[in-house]
């Protein structure tokens, strides 16, 4: 039985011989001497633990009652070579805006092609992309012309992403 949480009943006065009021002075002395105690014996088993290099008690995970093994799993699913499923990089990026750019200069007669994304990914407080569309052009005498980025696009990292590499 611990005595931390003892808890003395009160007496009335006419009921407190000499007798009782010493044996109520033992008991909260030795209730005192308990606390150091128990102090005391843990203060000693973190240094044992120390000295020892023991590493903390580890955190259990809760056991799931109904756990497919990886046999179980590798079964269902057909062998595929490593590598063979690409998928584009750019494809689950959300983006944030879109901005057209058109060549600087576009020749008479030069007929549009196509739009060409090119994403650059950058960050705010939180993440932040955005396509710039360069128009593609194809002047009458067989060159391309091609929107140019704005100058402080250098790859597919804005310059505040960049910093952080």
């Amino acid at each position: 039985m611990r005595l931390t949480n003892l808890q003395i009943p009160n007496i009335p006065d006419e009921e407190k011989t000499p007798i009782i009021l010493q044996l109520i002075e033992i008991i909260k002395q030795i209730s005192v001497d308990n606390l150091q105690q128990e102090e005391e014996i843990q203060l000693l088993k973190d240094e044992i633990a120390r000295l020892k290099g023991l590493k903390p008690k580890p955190v259990m995970k809760p056991i799931a009652l109904e756990k497919v093994s990886e046999g179980d799993k590798k079964k269902d699913t057909p062998e595929k070579r490593p590598g063979s499923d690409k998928r584009s990089k750019t494809a689950e990026l959300i983006i944030h805006s879109t901005i057209p750019i058109a060549p600087e200069h576009i020749p008479p007669g030069s007929t549009f092609i196509e739009h060409q994304p090119y994403t650059v990914q950058g960050i705010q407080i939180a993440p932040y992309s955005v396509c710039y569309i360069l128009e593609r052009w194809l002047t009458p005498d067989g060159n391309y012309i091609v929107g140019k980025l704005p100058p402080e696009v250098h790859g597919h990292y804005d310059p505040e992403l960049q910093r952080y590499k």
